[in-house]
């Protein structure tokens, strides 16, 4: 079965960039070699501060436009969840879980 994802970058400038992809690694090599999007190419510098996995193609292009409608400051708030979620975990399949119930949550 097939995974999408949804990412959220933060620039050296601290911008925010969100995207969607069926291979997060894959994606990050090509944002770094300067082929991923025309936007990050404008910043020296980028890290991946949050991702969730999805099922679907569509569920992935739903939930990146509404995360792309929210305001910086809600975005911010997914991030902070992240980093909160990821403390101890020892897996990242167990933040995958959590994240599909955290979004229950926030939505």
């Amino acid at each position: 079965m097939k995974k999408y994802f949804v990412y959220i970058l933060r620039t050296d400038k601290n911008t925010l960039y969100t995207g969607y992809t069926n291979d997060l690694l894959k994606r990050l090599e090509k944002h770094r070699l300067g082929k991923g999007s025309k936007y990050l190419k404008s910043f020296s510098g980028f890290k991946l501060v949050y991702w969730e996995e999805l099922a679907t193609l569509s569920l992935a292009l739903r939930r990146e436009w509404q995360i792309k409608q929210m305001p910086k400051k809600l975005k911010e708030e997914l991030v902070q969840l992240m980093v909160v979620a990821r403390v101890g975990l020892k897996h990242p399949n167990q933040y995958f879980c959590m994240t599909n119930i955290r979004h229950r949550i926030i939505r």
